[in-house]
């Protein structure tokens, strides 16, 4: 027997074409289907990061009072990523104060801590202060907690204690969640999987696998509205990282914070010729490409990846604070300028982030801000100064601009990475794709379907008192035909209605489908019985379509 199905003909699709922010086509007349490739279309977009929450373990709970309130403190464990020589990631994360189950923004802290590489020799190169076993080891909670937190937010030093006014501080008494994120790999919290090049025990580089494993798992499981990514010293570069590997799925961060460290072109003259100097953190036996070797392509300047590069290129997607000091020593601030500089009349500092700053004033309205602050050092969010009222109105500005909460998920009808088919309470009887390991977006699993499957089909959703339906997906395919109709489709009650034809589209590369329909529009779809299905019963043996992070929201 034959669907009902009734196509909206009356729907116009029109491609708008490729923006400059990267391989988003646009189609709509009365609703919107955005397809974003999920994979480096652009040439400024760094590829996908795979990584998965399944190894995450909660570890320990603390409850802490202090200046008459109580946070409660959850530390968890990511056995998914190992440290660069023992243990594994680990992450603490700090509920609103007085109320842990609040809905809030969430502010994630990426602490310093250098950067070193094996050489060719599996001799550790690093800073003249550090060896190989700098952060290269799981971190404790007290690491996170003692040593980070309350060592930056809390001067311990007077009695009774008294809170330091810098940032970290600031938002935790704004109700901010805060997510402080371990530093395993020495790698700038940029590691993308990749080898961990001449370590004599081999592995990986993780800290960006881990850093957004540890993003993704709190979003999904505390509250979440808008997240704002602060990084200190080599956590600066780490946050910026996380910044454009967020918007290349299409779900910018509110803001970034990058605080000390901007990688640029000029970092490699600067290290060639200050490398071993006194006073300089690194010494003479430090190579820039023993690095750039070991961290990967974030950090080449020979790719589009550096921040200069992708603001040249038109990168607005998460507005970045690039906050400094121009005597700060890791920028070479404490030296006399070098040749490159001193020709540009600049100091060592100001050099160094004078190209990303000519990006951002030739940027038209550019989001992004440099800046360099006088007479000071590294990392100058970490004391009380005017770098934390720079940082607190560059934040009010990006809010201002109502950005969106894309992590949010507080009115999520369905959330489904597809661990396993939940026939019993998501997907209807009639559902006969399957579960498949071949293929997976985030957990490890999708949902595939195949010539002998031929629907995925939500149960009954009740939408009668919302006014707006959001569903995103990713999806992908291989060897499927145009006219093979894999059919997205909404039951209005009567009959099938087609949104689209996932078989336009493009194969062999995952694809996040991305859909929005008001009441004022459809109004059938609005009605205590909706369905939602994927129909493809059009492709043979041979031929699939996976589908992973299966969201319906209701507004």
């Amino acid at each position: 027997m034959k669907d009902d199905v009734s196509t909206l003909d009356s729907i116009q699709y029109l491609t708008l074409g490729k923006p400059t922010t990267g391989g988003v086509f646009r189609m709509a007349v009365c609703f919107a289907l955005l397809l974003v490739p999920l994979q480096a279309n652009a040439q400024f977009y760094p590829p996908i990061i795979d990584r998965t929450t399944d190894g995450v373990e909660l570890i320990y709970e603390q409850t802490e009072v202090g200046f008459g309130v109580t946070w409660e403190l959850d530390f968890y464990r990511n056995n998914a990523y190992a440290a660069g020589l023992s243990g594994n990631y680990t992450f603490l994360v700090m509920n609103p104060m007085n109320d842990e189950n609040a809905e809030a923004p969430l502010w994630v802290f990426l602490h310093g801590g250098g950067l070193g590489y094996y050489d060719d020799l599996s001799i550790y190169r690093t800073l003249t202060l550090q060896d190989e076993n700098s952060y290269n080891h799981e971190e404790s909670f007290d690491d996170l907690w003692e040593n980070e937190l309350r060592r930056q937010t809390v001067d311990q030093s007077v009695t009774p204690m008294e809170s330091r006014d810098v940032t970290l501080t600031r938002r935790i008494s704004e109700g901010y969640r805060i997510l402080l994120v371990s530093y395993c790999d020495h790698d700038l919290y940029s590691g993308m999987g990749t080898p961990y090049t001449n370590n004599p025990n081999g592995g990986e580089v993780n800290g960006l696998q881990a850093t957004m494993s540890a993003v993704d798992f709190v979003a999904a499981n505390y509250p979440t509205t808008h997240i704002i990514a602060q990084g200190n010293s080599a956590g600066s570069v780490g946050v910026y990282s996380l910044g454009i590997a967020y918007a290349s799925e299409g779900t910018p961060l509110t803001a970034v914070i990058s605080d000390s460290i901007a990688l640029s072109p000029r970092t490699i003259p600067l290290f060639a010729q200050l490398a071993g100097e006194p006073g300089f953190p690194f010494g003479a036996d430090f190579e820039t490409q023993g690095s750039i070797d070991k961290v990967g392509i974030l950090s080449d300047p020979n790719l589009p990846y550096l921040p200069e590069y992708m603001i040249e290129d038109g990168y607005r997607d998460t507005p970045t604070l690039f906050l400094g000091g121009d005597i700060d020593p890791f920028n070479g601030g404490n030296q006399p300028p070098i040749p490159e500089a001193l020709a540009a009349g600049l100091n060592n500092g100001d050099w160094v982030f004078d190209g990303l700053r000519q990006a951002i004033a030739n940027q038209p309205n550019s989001p992004h801000q440099v800046s360099m602050l006088d007479d000071i050092g590294h990392v100058p969010s970490e004391n009380p100064g005017e770098a934390n009222d720079i940082v607190d109105a560059f934040i009010a500005n990006a809010i201002a601009g109502n950005p969106g909460n894309p992590f949010a998920n507080s009115n999520a009808v369905i959330v489904d990475t597809f661990d396993a088919l939940d026939t019993a309470t998501i997907w209807a009887t009639g559902t006969d794709w399957e579960i498949s390991g071949t293929q997976a977006y985030s957990s490890g699993t999708s949902a595939y379907g195949s010539g002998s499957s031929r629907r995925l089909m939500t149960r009954n959703i009740d939408t009668s008192n919302a006014t707006s339906i959001t569903l995103t997906f990713k999806f992908r395919m291989s060897s499927v035909e145009t006219n093979d109709n894999v059919r997205l489709q909404f039951r209005n009650g009567t009959t099938w209605q087609t949104v689209d034809n996932l078989s336009n589209y493009e194969q062999d590369t995952w694809l996040q489908a991305s859909f929005t329909v008001n009441a004022a529009e459809v109004p059938g779809y609005f009605q205590n019985k909706l369905k939602v299905r994927i129909n493809s019963a059009g492709i043979d043996n041979g031929e699939g379509i996976w589908v992973d992070d299966f969201v319906l929201t209701v507004e």
